[in-house]
C-alpha cells in the first residue's frame, strides 16, 4: 500500500515538526500535510471530496485531544463523508489517553485501525508502516 498523503492532526507545533521529520525519514518529503485542529482538516477533506478524487489511499495520524473540534469530533465529522470517499483513508489514534475506555471508544469507529501512545517515535512509525504494509525506505 502506498499513501498519496499523509495528514497529521494535532495540536502541538513541536510534536508535530518532529513527526514531520520522521515521516520524511521515510521517504514522506512531499506529501505531509499538518492540521493543528480536526476542523481545518475537515475542511480539507472536504476540499478533496469536492474534487475528482484521485482514488489515492491517505493515511490520517489523529490526535484526541486539541482545541477547536477534537479528535472525537474529527471522528463524527469524518463518519459523516460518504462510504467510497472514506474507504481511501487509514485512521491511526495517537493520543496521551492510556485508559482502556478511551481506546475502546477510539476503535469503536470502523475507520479507526490503529490506537498508538504518544511519544510516537520512529519505531512506532516504522511499526504503523509495516502493518499497513506501506513501501518506505528508511533514511
Amino acid at each position: 500500500m502506498d499513501f498519496s498523503e499523509i495528514v497529521l492532526i494535532d495540536d502541538d507545533k513541536l510534536y508535530t515538526e518532529v513527526v514531520r521529520k520522521r515521516l520524511c525519514s521515510f521517504g514522506f518529503k512531499n506529501n505531509v500535510k499538518i492540521f493543528f485542529d480536526g476542523s481545518r482538516a475537515i475542511d480539507h477533506l472536504k476540499e478533496l471530496s469536492k474534487r475528482l478524487f484521485d482514488q489515492k489511499d491517505r493515511l490520517i495520524l489523529l490526535d484526541l485531544k486539541m482545541p477547536v473540534l477534537d479528535g472525537w469530533g474529527f471522528l463524527d465529522e469524518f463518519g459523516k463523508f460518504d462510504f467510497q470517499f472514506k474507504e481511501h483513508f487509514k485512521i491511526v489514534v495517537i493520543t496521551n489517553f492510556i485508559g482502556m475506555e478511551q481506546r475502546n471508544r477510539a476503535i469503536a469507529y470502523k475507520e479507526v485501525i490503529g490506537y498508538y501512545h504518544k511519544p510516537f517515535n520512529k519505531t512506532s512509525i516504522r511499526g504503523i508502516l509495516e502493518d499497513l504494509k506501506v513501501s518506505f525506505q528508511e533514511e
